[in-house]
């Protein structure tokens, strides 16, 4: 299933959304969650990484 908009992290779609089209193959909502979510893996991942 190919889109031909862009998905920009600010602009407005629901994650709930970006899931529901990444789960039926949508690329660029997959990359949105993972770009908007990144981050916030990285903040709760780090304390466990420097045990």
């Amino acid at each position: 299933m190919r889109n031909d908009y862009q998905i920009q992290p600010s602009n407005g779609i629901p994650d709930e959304k970006l899931c529901r089209l990444a789960r039926q193959g949508d690329g660029p909502a997959m990359e949105n969650l993972i770009r908007r979510y990144t981050r916030l893996v990285k903040t709760c991942a780090r304390p466990d990484f420097h045990r």
